[in-house]
């Protein structure tokens, strides 16, 4: 009889379980957001890597910043892939409508293609904060490969405010912050070419 309990009581026990669902997860990739422009006289070949991520950032979660020093993790908002090669291709498409050129690489390349001009990225903060906005905190640097020269260098902050605080209001601040860098970078490599 106590047998018979026990099993009674466990069987319900696992179809409540089973009742209880769990949230849904959801996924995020970043998008380019700049329009087509002019071509720029930019015929030279652009390769845009590496990219490299805080551990922190480096991850299949989304990442907030609660205070200065607090991160929270959202095991139900997840990027749809890796989030280095998502932040590359976007460079990359954002800096070909820039530039009005299809001739933008992302990392890696084939040894046998030689770039003329190299963009190194390190990332050091890219997610929203307490006060409702995104910040990208990243040092860039451009490089000849050919001459094995470092050409330009520079460290960006860029702050874009979010319409609204769920993940999706995120996740299109930070397609901005990335608009924004590309057109900075685009004006750097206009410069570079004329400077050849």
């Amino acid at each position: 009889m106590t047998l018979r309990l026990f099993v009674i009581a466990l069987a319900l026990l696992f179809l409540g379980g089973c009742a209880s669902r769990s949230p849904m997860s959801s996924f995020y990739v970043l998008s380019p957001v700049v329009g087509k422009a002019e071509p720029a006289n930019a015929g030279f070949l652009v390769g845009i890597g590496l990219v490299r991520l805080p551990d922190y950032l480096n991850r299949s979660q989304l990442v907030r910043r609660s205070s200065d020093s607090r991160l929270e993790v959202d095991e139900f908002n997840r990027w749809g892939g890796d989030l280095t090669q998502n932040i590359q291709d976007v460079l990359a498409e954002n800096l070909s409508r820039l530039l009005g050129s299809d001739r933008i690489l992302t990392y890696p390349w084939s040894g046998a293609i030689k770039v003329s001009r190299q963009l190194a990225l390190d990332i050091r903060r890219f997610e929203a904060g307490p006060g409702r906005e995104v910040v990208l905190d990243l040092q860039w640097r451009l490089f000849d490969p050919a001459r094995d020269e470092l050409i330009a260098l520079a460290n960006e902050h860029i702050v874009v405010p979010m319409q609204g605080e769920d993940s999706t209001a995120m996740v299109r601040a930070q397609n901005a912050a990335l608009a924004e860098l590309s057109r900075r970078l685009a004006g750097v490599l206009v410069r570079s070419n004329d400077q050849r």
